[in-house]
């Protein structure tokens, strides 16, 4: 049985982590999101968005339906496609 718990809670991480949708590492002090958390079959997890990414996890989760496969590479799809140059930024 998966637990999920999905609110949404500004962080200053404790230690490394890797933004659920860019892939970045979100370094120790850094500020980003808990976005999602919970049991699964393989227990505990915790997944969190940098601070450049997050403002964008609402939009997102909407043009997605909620739900993504490839969350990553359809990140980078629906940000070329709403915001253009944003790798630039």
């Amino acid at each position: 049985m998966t637990v999920y718990d999905f609110e949404r809670k500004p962080v200053k991480t404790r230690k490394k982590h890797w933004c659920l949708y860019c892939g970045e590492v979100i370094p120790v002090g850094a500020d980003g999101v808990k976005c999602e958390s919970g049991f699964c079959e393989d227990g505990p997890f915790r997944e969190y968005v940098c601070a450049r990414c997050a403002p964008y996890a609402n939009e997102f989760a909407e043009w997605c339906d909620g739900w993504c496969e490839s969350l990553s590479e359809l990140f980078f799809e629906f940000m070329d496609e709403r915001h253009p140059g944003w790798r630039d930024e």
